[in-house]
């Protein structure tokens, strides 16, 4: 049965009337037919379902709930959460036919915040995250294979009238149990044998994606984008386009999709390897981001770092005058509006003027040191900017006004696509176009390679046929 393999409960607990015993015995006649015994039933008076024991009361038994079924009409509800509260009850599915206004279920969750109950219902069952608001409700086919993740009840009905279902997640007005969670469930679960998340609403961010793409390569996944939605359905299917992922449109080819489910394989991708990172704090240090990008496999200009103005003077000696300096501070945003940044120094004189100067900064921010670059004459700048987004994970904005956006599963063909277009490179030469567009994807695809990356921001430059990244500053 559905709600104990996702719960797996030591103890169930049923509650339910007389009216409601028609939604109440099929369930403690699953969970008697699964061979599950630890259920108690609760009813006013005492009546039984499935030869399982019946209290009037769960302060009648000794066993801690683990799962509560609440089958119950409206009007009984509110006494038996208290009552379930007694017990501990962390996890409780509502079966309820009757609407609830606004106000009833607000004064609903109130108590169970009160019972520190996590509720979800009515009507479709389930559990509670408040970041995204699913219900779920249940299939009982055990032949059936698929598993249907979805937001819209309409969705669920269509579907599961043509396809019989091993469980189906749907969604409810209120909750706070994560679409992610049920992705571990249907990863986990050996019936499962395909999955099919329609996305009606807005995501869990890049760990949500992270959990797609993880279920993806393991089994079959098609995901629905729903034609409401307040995303942009096209960005989605084109940045999905090179992973695992099938993309379809509705139900009809959702259906078709559980007929005849196949893992896509997906492109390899050197971008999607893990990197951990460590900070000292919530800003990265600026050699700390320009090493995160080196480490991603994204050019980034030579470059580094020093506290000493000897060791300066000896790696200028190195790559060769001119060069480019700035102050390595996470609290200066605008080096060039601050004074912390000079290019195009010509030699050691200026070298020492100029690092006099920086160290002067002390006194207005912390610094902690000064990070030296190789010059080149620069032929072109676009900036890349990134942010974490509750759908899509991280999005890169490029260009100017960030002109054009992207997702951390960017395709190889849209990230051309930007290059040929950014107005700072479209005259430039098909090489240095195909260069920043696999920058541009790399440094995309770091939200799926560094979950904790918060934001940042970037700036590419080109010099010559060369292409890398200058300067970058991220947020974890």
């Amino acid at each position: 049965m559905a709600v104990t393999k996702m719960l797996t409960p030591s103890v169930v607990t049923i509650y339910y009337t007389d009216a409601t015993a028609a939604t109440a015995a099929p369930l403690a006649e699953q969970l008697r037919a699964d061979g599950f015994s630890a259920c108690h039933i609760i009813h006013p008076e005492a009546k039984a379902l499935a030869d399982f024991p019946a209290h009037t009361s769960c302060r009648e038994f000794g066993d801690r709930n683990g799962l509560t079924l609440f089958c119950l009409p409206k009007a009984a509800l509110r006494d038996a959460i208290i009552d379930a509260g007694q017990k501990y009850t962390k996890n409780a599915l509502l079966f309820c036919d009757e609407p609830f206004s606004d106000a009833e279920w607000a004064e609903l969750m109130s108590l169970t915040r009160h019972y520190d109950l996590q509720l979800l219902g009515p009507g479709v069952g389930g559990l509670a995250n408040a970041a995204f608001r699913v219900g779920c409700d249940y299939a009982t086919d055990a032949a059936s294979s698929v598993m249907l993740i979805c937001q819209d009840a309409a969705f669920a009905a269509e579907f599961s009238s043509h396809q019989p279902l091993l469980q189906a997640v749907c969604s409810s007005n209120y909750g706070n149990l994560g679409i992610s969670d049920f992705l571990q469930e249907a990863e986990a679960d050996q019936r499962c044998r395909s999955i099919i998340v329609e996305l009606n609403g807005r995501g869990c961010g890049n760990d949500f994606l992270n959990q797609l793409l993880r279920c993806a390569a393991k089994k079959p996944l098609a995901l629905c984008p729903a034609a409401e939605c307040d995303f942009d359905r096209d960005m989605l299917k084109e940045s999905l386009a090179d992973t695992a992922i099938t993309v379809v449109d509705n139900a009809a080819e959702a259906l078709a999709f559980a007929a005849a489910p196949a893992i896509k394989p997906a492109v390899a991708d050197a971008d999607r390897r893990p990197i951990t990172i460590f900070c000292r704090n919530q800003q990265m240090p600026d050699k700390e981001s320009l090493d995160l990008l080196e480490n991603a496999g994204i050019p980034v200009i030579d470059n580094a770092f020093s506290t000493d103005n000897i060791e300066l003077m000896a790696v200028a000696d190195f790559y060769g005058y001119p060069v480019n300096i700035f102050a390595a501070s996470a609290d200066i945003a605008d080096k060039y509006a601050a004074g912390a940044r000079v290019d195009k120094i010509t030699d050691r004189n200026q070298l020492n003027k100029v690092y006099a100067q920086l160290m002067e900064l002390k006194k207005l921010y912390s610094i902690e040191g000064v990070i030296i670059t190789r010059y080149a004459e620069i032929d072109a700048e676009v900036p890349l900017r990134f942010a974490l987004d509750t759908l899509y994970g991280g999005i890169t904005y490029i260009g100017e006004n960030d002109a054009f956006r992207v997702p951390a599963a960017l395709s190889a063909a849209k990230a051309e696509r930007i290059a040929a277009e950014l107005p700072q490179l479209a005259a430039l030469s098909p090489a240095v176009q195909q260069q920043a567009a696999a920058i541009i994807r790399s440094y995309a695809a770091l939200a799926l390679r560094c979950p904790q990356l918060l934001s940042g921001s970037a700036k590419m430059i080109v010099c010559g046929e060369q292409v890398c990244i200058s300067e970058a500053s991220f947020q974890c």
